[in-house]
């Protein structure tokens, strides 16, 4: 997602390889980021309005300096 995108609704990949919402994001619903196989995701330095959960990936996910209006919620890591 580029930096300074703004996104209404929600983020959901389940499946896939990685997916990474980028400085100064800003994101009105929720995000979910579930078995995902690929290099490690993140949410960086951005807003969201709704809950951040992060659940069975390959390899953790992270968020840094994120700013979360709900709850933050991280799940098991196979092999973690």
């Amino acid at each position: 997602m580029r930096n300074k995108a703004r996104i209404e609704g929600n983020i959901q990949a389940d499946g896939g390889l990685y997916v990474r919402v980028l400085e100064s994001a800003r994101v009105g619903g929720d995000i979910q980021l579930k078995g995902l196989s690929g290099q490690g995701s993140y949410v960086k330095n951005s807003t969201v309005g709704g809950n951040l959960q992060m659940e069975n990936n390959r390899i953790p996910c992270r968020r840094s300096t994120t700013l979360l209006m709900a709850t933050c919620r991280h799940s098991a890591t196979p092999g973690a």
